[in-house]
């Protein structure tokens, strides 16, 4: 029955993206290109701010204290949450790719950490979403070239669930909640077109290669442009921690929304 299930939620799935796309690969690009593409665009309204996430912020607790810097209010008798207006950030740190299209695998890593509070290794990921056992070898063994594939993380198969948004981004109000409110990071999907125009439109161009990122904060900044704090898991072995704006998060040159994961929880 549980086999079935699964089957129906894939068809369902695919239905879902064929909408918005052709293709379900999020990163035929290189990460480390990926990336490139990103924190290098030009400069202007939608150019990335290539800063290194401030470290003079309270981080993020999950004590829920009234009054606490960096976390959302409470109220005792809505129990409605209203993020901080200004700025809020988790208690994060980049976890890079191991591979070149393990993007998802790092980005997996890194919101399922959060969550489950213990290590979830990225060749594991790989082995459990494409049918392997060999993509964690002793050390000094190479791994097989088949466990370096594109895809998406596969959070049920830790026993946990995430809602998803399909070709769209999700709104300042939501990611305040999201990251102040509730506590969760956001791994964000970006997609390759051939549309250089303000906003890549996903469905010019024959690139079907994407990246996938984990946005872990936001800031109002004193020039009052609303800011993303964003953890890449490229360059591989390395990693990167940047802020961009809130409409390069929407789409820039050369890039549309593909699909985000948010609100992950335990099933």
């Amino acid at each position: 029955m549980n086999n079935v299930k699964n089957i129906l939620l894939l068809f369902v799935l695919c239905v879902q993206l064929s909408k918005c796309t052709n293709s379900v690969k999020p990163s035929d690009k290189t990460a480390s290109a990926a990336a490139g593409d990103v924190v290098n665009s030009s400069p202007g309204d939608n150019s990335t701010e290539a800063e290194t996430s401030q470290t003079d912020e309270r981080e993020v607790t999950n004590t829920g204290e009234r009054g606490h810097p960096g976390t959302g209010r409470r109220n005792v008798v809505t129990n409605a949450c209203t993020p901080n207006p200004d700025s809020s950030t988790l208690g994060m740190t980049v976890i890079a790719q191991e591979e070149t299209l393990w993007c998802w695998a790092a980005c997996g890593e890194m919101v399922m950490e959060k969550v489950r509070g213990r290590n979830i290794d990225q060749c594991d990921e790989a082995n459990r979403r494409f049918g392997m056992n060999d993509c964690c070898p002793p050390r000094g063994r190479p791994r097989p070239s088949a466990c370096n594939q594109t895809s998406w993380p596969e959070f049920d198969k830790y026993d946990l669930r995430a809602d998803m948004t399909i070709c769209r981004a999700l709104s300042w109000e939501e990611i305040k909640k999201q990251i102040d409110c509730k506590k969760k990071a956001i791994c964000w999907t970006l997609r390759w077109t051939d549309d250089d125009g303000e906003c890549g439109d996903i469905h010019n161009g024959t690139d079907t290669a994407g990246h996938m990122m984990v946005i872990f904060g936001y800031k109002i900044k004193e020039n009052g442009d609303s800011v993303l704090k964003v953890l890449d898991p490229s360059p591989v072995s390395v990693g990167s921690t940047f802020q961009i704006k809130y409409s390069q998060y929407v789409c820039g040159p050369g890039y549309g929304h593909w699909n985000d994961f948010y609100n992950l929880r335990r099933r």
